[in-house]
């Protein structure tokens, strides 16, 4: 009753009758209840496109921290003046910009009852902050989701992403390739420790089939939905 996920339903009818007042139940719960997903990985690991897939999926909002801050820089906004030296060199942009961004994003994208988050927190400071504008929601981190892909498939992924119209300009130097999985892994412990901590971390395979891989991560949020979580 305190986490507000008490039900009572009438018991009393056919069996047929009762099941489907359970039925209506777990569905109204379901439809009420936030789902927040941090999507984690390093680069190369296919966040972005699982994190549009999963967000469709779920009917949740999707905020691709990467993707909004190209965006800024192509439009000559603040935003993308200050993060574009970073981004050119394949680095992670100051908690301060990021923070700007995905601040605004929540305000701007309403009539959802959660949202994907790719690319965000990457920090231990931006994790502290996510959490606070989530509570002014009502809100948390439901789950966080780490996409398990080995560092030498990264490396090959981001190198033939290279040769297409998707290409960054850091995936065409192996240096700069290398450089951001090992920065990946140097700033982004802490935060999976941080969700670990809470039993929120869990770890999906990456590897396959893009439909296989969003059918995992499917199964893991519907399995924690109906655990209310």
């Amino acid at each position: 009753k305190e986490r507000n996920i008490y039900y009572t339903i009438n018991g009393v009818g056919k069996v047929d009758e009762v099941f489907e007042r359970l039925c209506q139940a777990i569905d109204n719960s379901l439809t009420k209840q936030w789902m927040n997903v941090v999507l984690l990985g390093p680069p190369g690991s296919g966040k972005g496109t699982q994190g549009e897939i999963i967000a469709k999926r779920h009917a949740l909002g999707y905020i691709p921290t990467g993707t909004l801050l190209r965006r800024e820089i192509k439009e000559g906004t603040d935003i993308g003046h200050r993060a574009k030296p970073y981004m050119e060199k394949g680095e992670i942009v100051p908690d301060e910009i990021a923070v700007k961004l995905i601040e605004r994003e929540l305000h701007l994208t309403s009539k959802v009852r959660g949202f994907v988050f790719k690319g965000f927190p990457r920090t231990m400071v931006q994790a502290y902050i996510l959490d606070g504008m989530l509570k002014k929601l009502n809100s948390s981190v439901t789950i966080a989701i780490e996409l398990k892909v080995p560092t030498l498939e990264c490396f090959k992924r981001l190198t033939m992403r290279a040769k297409t119209d998707k290409a960054r300009t850091y995936d065409k130097d192996p240096e700069l390739i290398i450089h951001r999985l090992e920065e990946f892994e140097q700033k982004t412990s802490l935060v999976k420790q941080y969700y670990k901590n809470q039993n929120k971390l869990i770890k999906v395979d990456g590897t396959g089939d893009v439909a296989e891989v969003s059918d995992r991560i499917s199964e893991v949020i519907d399995k924690v939905a109906r655990m209310g979580r």
